[in-house]
């Protein structure tokens, strides 16, 4: 399943207030 661009975003940052490294996200980010 492809997410849009905001999906993308939302995710970020739940994943961020969880205290996951910006970095990390972004990379799972590249691989949806």
């Amino acid at each position: 399943m492809s997410l849009s661009k905001h999906t993308k975003a939302e995710l970020l940052e739940m994943l961020t207030s969880q205290g996951i490294d910006a970095k990390s996200t972004m990379k799972k980010a590249e691989l949806i």
